[in-house]
């Protein structure tokens, strides 16, 4: 039997490595999947300072939610702001009725059978 890769990176995180283990034990779902935002962040869709607000954003919304902040709220009252901050401000997504003709932004979306969703698209391409 091979030996596992090893998946340390000299590149920032969100997450503490003991996190992932203390998330398991309370078996809940991460915010952000570390796997995932380690995939994006080498393609590198964002200018520099633009990159920074973002890391900004979504580490605030990362620390809201480990600090439990979050936990305090219903989804849907912060579902806005959170789409606003991150998705809005922070990764350059526009809306409906700033961009009319091009938008990838929107705050409820009704999927039949489902009901209504926050969703997004990428913003680049």
């Amino acid at each position: 039997m091979g030996k596992r890769k090893s998946t340390e990176s000299s590149l920032p995180t969100f997450f503490d490595p003991d996190d992932r283990a203390t998330r398991r034990l309370r078996r809940q779902r991460a915010l952000f999947i570390p796997k995932y935002l380690q995939q994006e962040a080498v393609g590198a869709h964002l200018a520099i300072a633009a990159q920074e607000n973002a890391f900004k954003i979504a580490t605030q919304w990362a620390g809201l939610e480990t600090s439990g902040a979050l936990a305090q709220h219903k989804e849907t009252s912060i579902d806005t702001q959170f789409l606003d901050q991150l998705f809005g401000t922070g990764l350059g997504y526009r809306v409906k009725t700033a961009s009319p003709n091009a938008w990838e932004l929107e705050h409820k979306f009704t999927v039949a059978g489902v009901g209504t969703a926050p969703t997004a698209a990428p913003a680049y391409p």
